[in-house]
């Protein structure tokens, strides 16, 4: 390896494969930050890459940017990202590849710390048809559409198997549904069922296994097929490796590639948003989802997240919701557990892999958390969802909570805080958010924002773009 240019923004470099068979190589760029007021690790990930296949005799140049932001300390004591003054040693791999040096203390950013404050909610532009359609909308109606469709199943798109569905019952208004799988190993759906024409499911060969249980269990003999009655379908999905065996590949551009064959089959089955990529920190070895998730690095899961994330959207009307905002990092516990933690390692670690993840790949939507994040519930905490994450990022997508988050807290603060859409939803939330309308707990500009963001993602969804 032959390293051409060491700068504030990125390496440039040759590699050439000296022995005698084809292979790949992977290249990390480190960074140890010089001493100063703040105290630093040993060095930082800043940036990586995998080279081609290389014959023997064969080379690549390569270019591997980084952000100052990554090299970047929170400096607690002014709420900003500071790049202190002195010489910052590069290294590629374990091998010292050069240096830069910052002659005078650099703030790249000041922020706000991040608590329990409130806010005003922050407006977008929705396209035309979404625009129109909430003008016709009242607000018993919008309040359904900023709620989940729970588990009918007779509705526009349904998957069986499917996690999830938007709002139902507003066909006569004109607003279809879509339908949410689970991941993150691939599409996680029923492998085959049968269409009824009373849209009742019925299943060739009784409940799944794993689904026979309690009231289920008594239910299975009504639910098997009727013999010569309903269409089978069968739904063999990709079962890919977990996002922790993916994210050992260092190859972005393979992630990609896995994104993208994610996507079309989103297409050929109905489903419009893919409840994946997770990139919460592995902190724990004894979290029960740590195979949900890519690394304890948050660079190597942002970017690992943003290359998935690409590689879905770019397939063309469907969607990803990255999981879990933020510090869902253990499962003991999850609905209540409080993740007490600095601002420095709120915004060094367990943010900054979210942050690489939303402004590099752009994802339709993120799903906040269980968990609380210094006492508060994230998916009832303006600072969180709307101050950070669209204000600081400029995230313009869609919010929802995940499944029965919201029945620990508020569910009209949810909404409030930029929570657009509560899941999975039931006819009782929808009833106490008309309450909380009424009495004026619910802000009714929140309400009308989340109601367009939530037809601006049903409206952009290949599944919905046939129905008229």
């Amino acid at each position: 390896m032959e390293v051409t240019s060491v700068t504030q923004s990125g390496v440039e470099l040759t590699v050439t494969n000296t022995g005698g068979s084809s292979g790949k190589k992977v290249l990390q760029i480190y960074v140890s930050k010089p001493e100063g007021a703040l105290e630093h690790e040993v060095r930082a990930l800043v940036g990586f890459a995998k080279t081609k296949c290389l014959g023997p005799g064969q080379r690549q140049t390569l270019s591997i940017p980084f952000r100052l932001e990554d090299i970047a300390s929170f400096d607690e004591s002014r709420s900003a990202f500071v790049l202190e003054a002195g010489e910052y040693r590069v290294k590629l791999n374990d091998t010292a590849a050069g240096s830069f040096c910052v002659e005078a203390e650099r703030v790249l950013e000041t922020v706000e710390s991040i608590g329990t404050k409130s806010g005003k909610p922050v407006s977008q532009t929705v396209s035309p048809k979404a625009a129109a359609v909430l003008k016709q909308l009242g607000d018993r109606d919008k309040i359904r559409l900023v709620v989940g469709g729970g588990y009918d199943i007779r509705c526009y798109n349904n998957v069986m198997g499917a996690a999830g569905r938007t709002c139902t019952k507003l066909l006569k208004k004109g607003i279809p549904n879509i339908a949410m799988s689970d991941g993150p190993a691939g599409l996680n759906v029923n492998q085959l069922s049968t269409l009824t024409r009373n849209a009742v499911p019925r299943y060739p060969e009784g409940l799944p296994k794993d689904w026979q249980w309690g009231w289920l269990a008594k239910a299975n003999p009504f639910l098997r097929k009727i013999p010569g009655k309903g269409k089978t379908v069968y739904r063999y999905m990709t079962a890919w490796p977990s996002e922790t065996v993916q994210a050992q590949t260092w190859n972005t551009e393979l992630l990609e590639e896995i994104g993208k064959a994610v996507g079309r089959e989103m297409l050929e089955i109905g489903v419009s948003v893919w409840l994946a990529p997770g990139l919460n920190i592995h902190r724990n070895p004894l979290c029960g989802r740590n195979f949900e998730y890519y690394s304890e690095d948050p660079v190597v899961s942002g970017k690992m997240a943003a290359a998935v994330t690409r590689g879905v959207q770019s397939v063309g009307g469907v969607g990803v919701s990255q999981k879990h905002f933020c510090c869902n990092n253990q499962e003991d516990n999850r609905m209540e557990v409080s993740a007490n933690v600095s601002q420095r390692a709120l915004r060094e670690i367990y943010l900054r892999a979210f942050r690489i993840a939303v402004t590099e790949g752009k994802p339709w939507t993120v799903m906040s958390s269980y968990n609380r994040v210094n006492g508060k519930h994230v998916c009832n905490t303006y600072d969180l969802l709307t101050r950070v994450l669209r204000q600081e990022w400029g995230f313009e997508g869609l919010v929802m909570s995940d499944w029965n988050a919201t029945e620990q807290c508020s569910y009209a603060e949810a909404i409030n805080a930029g929570n657009d859409l509560i899941m999975p939803g039931t006819a009782a939330i929808s009833k106490k958010l008309e309450e909380e309308l009424k009495t004026g707990r619910l802000n009714r500009e929140a309400l009308n924002i989340s109601a367009g963001r939530v037809l601006e993602l049903v409206f952009k969804s290949e599944a919905c773009k046939a129905y008229r």
